[in-house]
């Protein structure tokens, strides 16, 4: 691992805040209702329950190894921002296919402000994978580029397969 830059030290930091903010928004929006939560998880086994249940282990654990400059530390917030950015990409696009009319979806209203929270969180998530896919940021972490596309590549499958499953859903 190699000394790093004040500015991929600062770097560090920022991505270390987001997910720290991420997680505590995550947490309070997700179990606010612990017992509603619970039933749901005991009565629905499949691959966004499981996925699901990960990220509640992925997120504080990536947050703090990430921080003390572990390479899993970097592997599981890549696994995190690169799920993401897809889900909410992919989300984005399954509405646009699955509305009739493009203008029917972007009158004025409500549906509006939902397409462009998941274009923001997309790009949001982008950047943070950006941000982590940097050289010098791999460098102090001793990830090489083949660990880099893997990650990035593996992940991407799995969250298409997540968004299949509820496109093929929303379909029946």
């Amino acid at each position: 691992m190699q000394k790093e830059s004040p500015i991929v030290r600062n770097n560090i930091k920022i991505v270390s805040l987001f997910f720290i903010g991420i997680f505590i928004l995550k947490s309070y929006n997700e179990w606010s209702e612990p017992l509603v939560v619970f039933s749901y998880i005991m009565s629905k086994w499949d691959l966004e329950t499981v996925l699901w249940l990960l990220s509640l282990v992925v997120l504080p654990s990536g947050i703090v190894l990430f921080y003390i400059k572990k390479p899993l530390g970097w592997f599981l917030l890549a696994l995190y921002a690169t799920h993401a950015a897809v889900l909410n990409m992919g989300t984005f696009i399954s509405i646009i296919i699955m509305e009739t009319s493009v203008s029917m979806l972007f009158k004025d209203g409500p549906a509006t402000l939902v397409m462009i929270a998941y274009v923001l969180l997309s790009l949001f998530f982008l950047t943070i994978i950006i941000m982590l896919c940097n050289k010098n940021m791999r460098a102090v972490y001793g990830i090489d580029n083949r660990i880099m596309i893997g990650v990035l590549i593996i992940t991407t499958l799995v969250a298409c397969l997540e968004l299949s499953q509820h496109v093929f859903f929303l379909t029946l």
